[in-house]
């Protein structure tokens, strides 16, 4: 092509040089200026001299052939690969180049991207130069090594016409990307390069050898997710970023932009095309196949699992409601020697079936719009900086970041089963046996993680973590225990103290009631009080008990010695004037008046320490025992009632028999 067009230049600059010799032969005749003599040269010929006819003669001729030669040799027009978007050197992200941009901006009227996507060695090129009807050394890139041919996003720079049905006609693109998943590239630039074209296209051609895989579907759904935050970012609820997104942006005043931004709410694809290379199997077709693949999966029983691959299906319903397959079988057995190929040598089947493609693309291939607008070319360029500079700003995960997700979660899960191990203890408990429920939990929650986290090194780090956080939890649930054993505790505790309290005041004071009334409350307090505050209020109590005891002791001597020196002085009267046993009232004198005095005689230590009154404190906690301190006090005092009214009715029956007897004394004296 450069030899033909350098060869029609020259020969427009003949074409010049000779116009202007023959201008210059015409004016150095010496007869030029007559008429007469012109009409003679000229040969009746209108006065035209014969040199500059014969000049204007070489002129035309090579004029023509300077517009033949224009035309390039082979016929195969002036289309050939122009890079839109390439990988940045030693980096998972793109970069727009300006060759590509003045592509775009040089494309007037509507325009349809067709962009074709798929793993690298699927054959996306050479099914690219197919539909062009180009060679391969003419069309995209076309190789046979284990390496990617096509690095980022190419155009072809001579896109065929479609009439519309209105009358218009639109541009029809043929874009080229990089297979994805190939050696070298992060998955983060395999979707950034995805999602572009996803968005850009107006029909999508997936490329997939032989069938779709669950994995393929995988990849779409990512790529559209992908899509749909890039756009979601630019939502009306970010009126800047939806107006820095918009492809018209910078020509477009403020108050026309509400309503596109609205529509980027959510990324609505164009057509989608599931293309089967090297297509053999049998059964259902194509369209059946890719319907089969976008149907949810029946899930009654709700496995997690076909629960996932479902809402994957689910996010891809729009594509679904838009998609359509096609296959193509393979050219020829000898896959390297494609590009070499004539048509007459490839397979006729097919030769059928790729113009079938070429057809059925022609008809999906329809304006590509945003908000119901047409967008040209030079709105698509701006859109595809916009959306770059997007995708770039983008954290994408990639395959170590979700294995880092996938072990951090495995992290959670071991935690969490920890922690509700941990959360079915009955709080406060002994840390003795608590210990051995968290040995148990700990054991079960590493367990879990050995056997589900992925990746040695990765695994080392974080068991470290996991170990750090399962510390955190057992000291948050020891806590929790030391809190709840404080609150138990204390409250019983109190309740014991409150009935030392109770104690110090009873209407007759008892050390064995006392004693029996605290040891109950002490061993409800030890069979109830756990964890370890009891530690701390079981000292507390016997100090509390040490201060009533003493408190008591006095008291109750205090309250005994005064008692029972109303008991004699009120037993020496009772026996003097009601019950007149003479005894009886010289025993109760002699103890009144030993009680008061000896007191005042004693010079060493304290009278309630002596043998006699210790043994007067016995006594008398006997005598309380019988009478209110067993079950059967009932009957003692049944006991002394009938005692009582016997000795009552014996001592009137002996009065009567005495006052008989003095009577019949008298009688005999009379």
């Amino acid at each position: 092509d450069h030899a033909c067009r350098s060869f029609s230049e020259v020969a427009l600059l003949v074409c010049g040089r000779q116009s202007v010799v023959a201008a210059r032969a015409a004016a150095a005749r010496p007869d030029a200026a007559s008429p007469e003599a012109q009409d003679e040269a000229g040969g009746g010929m209108g006065g035209v001299p014969s040199a500059v006819r014969e000049s204007r003669s070489v002129l035309l001729l090579l004029a023509l052939l300077a517009v033949v030669l224009t035309v390039p040799c082979d016929g195969s027009g002036e289309g050939h690969p122009v890079p839109l978007v390439l990988p940045v050197p030693d980096s998972s992200r793109l970069e727009v180049q300006q060759q590509g941009l003045e592509l775009l901006k040089n494309i007037e009227g509507p325009i349809s991207p067709v962009i074709v996507i798929g793993p690298y060695r699927s054959g996306k090129s050479f099914t690219l130069n197919q539909l062009l009807g180009v060679g391969c050394d003419k069309g995209f890139g076309v190789g046979h090594t284990r390496s990617t041919e096509t690095k980022g996003i190419w155009m072809w720079s001579d896109p065929p016409s479609k009439r519309l049905k209105d009358g218009r006609t639109t541009s029809i693109l043929y874009m080229d990307t990089e297979g994805f998943e190939s050696t070298g590239k992060s998955n983060s630039y395999d979707d950034r390069v995805f999602a572009v074209s996803a968005i850009l296209s107006s029909v999508l051609i997936y490329n997939l050898p032989e069938t779709i895989r669950e994995s393929d579907i995988g990849k779409l759904s990512f790529a559209v997710e992908l899509a749909n935050g890039i756009f979601e970012r630019y939502s009306p609820d970010d009126p800047a970023g939806a107006r820095s997104l918009r492809p018209d942006a910078a020509q477009q005043p403020a108050d026309t932009l509400t309503n596109f931004s609205g529509s980027l709410g959510q990324f609505d694809p164009g057509a989608m095309l599931w293309l089967i290379q090297r297509d053999f199997l049998q059964g259902k077709s194509v369209s059946e196949v890719v319907a089969d693949a976008l149907r949810p999966a029946p899930n009654p029983t709700h496995d997690p699992d076909i629960e996932q691959t479902n809402a994957i299906r689910l996010s891809l319903s729009t594509i679904a409601a838009n998609s359509s397959g096609y296959s193509l079988s393979q050219p020829h057995l000898e896959r390297t020697r494609l590009c070499e190929l004539p048509d007459s040598e490839l397979e006729p089947r097919y030769i059928e079936q790729r113009d079938g493609l070429r057809k059925l693309v022609t008809e999906l291939a329809e304006p590509k719009a945003f908000s119901g607008r047409l967008t040209s070319g030079p709105e698509l360029a701006q859109l595809a900086v916009r959306l770059v500079e997007a995708l770039n700003s983008q954290e994408i995960p990639n395959a170590a970041s979700m294995l880092d997700v996938f072990n951090r979660d495995v992290v959670s899960k071991a935690v969490r089963t920890y922690r509700s191990a941990l959360t079915g203890l009955s709080l406060p408990m002994n840390e003795d046996d608590m210990q051995k429920v968290e040995r148990k939990a700990k054991d079960k929650a590493n367990r879990l993680f050995s056997t589900t986290v992925v990746g040695r090194k990765q695994g080392q780090d974080l068991a470290v973590e996991l170990a750090q956080s399962l510390d955190r939890e057992w000291h948050v649930k020891l806590n929790e225990n030391l809190a709840a054993s404080n609150e138990l505790c204390s409250g019983l505790e109190s309740r014991c103290e409150n009935q030392l309290d109770e104690l110090q005041s009873m209407r007759l004071p008892s050390v064995r009631k006392f004693n029996v009334t605290f040891a109950a409350c002490r061993a409800s307090f030890e069979r109830r009080c756990l964890g370890p505050a009891r530690p701390l209020f079981d000292h507390r109590l016997d100090k509390a008990l040490i201060r009533a005891q003493n408190s008591f002791n006095k008291e109750y001597n205090d309250r005994l010695y005064t008692g029972l020196l109303f008991m004699f002085l009120g037993g020496a009267v009772f026996f003097r004037f009601m019950v007149h046993v003479k005894l009886l009232e010289g025993t109760c004198w002699v103890a009144f008046i030993f009680l008061e005095l000896y007191p005042h005689l004693q010079l060493n230590g304290s009278m309630y320490e002596t043998t006699w009154w210790k043994a007067t404190v016995r006594i008398w906690e006997v005598v309380i025992f019988a009478l209110f301190g067993f079950r059967g006090e009932w009957a003692l005092w049944l006991a002394i009632l009938v005692a009582g009214a016997v000795y009552r009715v014996t001592r009137k029956d002996g009065k009567r028999a005495r006052r008989n007897k003095s009577s019949s004394v008298r009688d005999l004296d009379v």
